[in-house]
């Protein structure tokens, strides 16, 4: 995918969030997804971890290309951790 192409499909998908249609914005995630399973080389016996990324479809993609998914219930993050330096 070009650079033209990846920003035409940003372009459309903002229109699309604008307009409130989830049939449209649904088109244009399985198209970005499918992108990013390409870019990313995600091929056969690859293990995805899909982490809270929102509806699925980039890790159904991924599945399709013989990748195995890795197995998350639930992870939780402590946000009152502070980091020490020195």
């Amino acid at each position: 995918m070009t650079v033209d192409i990846a920003t035409e499909i940003k372009a459309k998908a903002r229109a699309t969030w604008a307009k409130g249609s989830y049939s449209e914005i649904a088109r244009n995630l399985v198209e970005m997804s499918a992108h990013l399973v390409r870019a990313a080389r995600v091929g056969a016996r690859d293990l995805v971890l899909d982490v809270a990324t929102g509806t699925g479809i980039t890790a159904i993609t991924a599945r399709r290309t013989g990748a195995y998914l890795a197995p998350v219930k639930s992870a939780g993050v402590d946000t009152a951790i502070t980091i020490r330096r020195g």
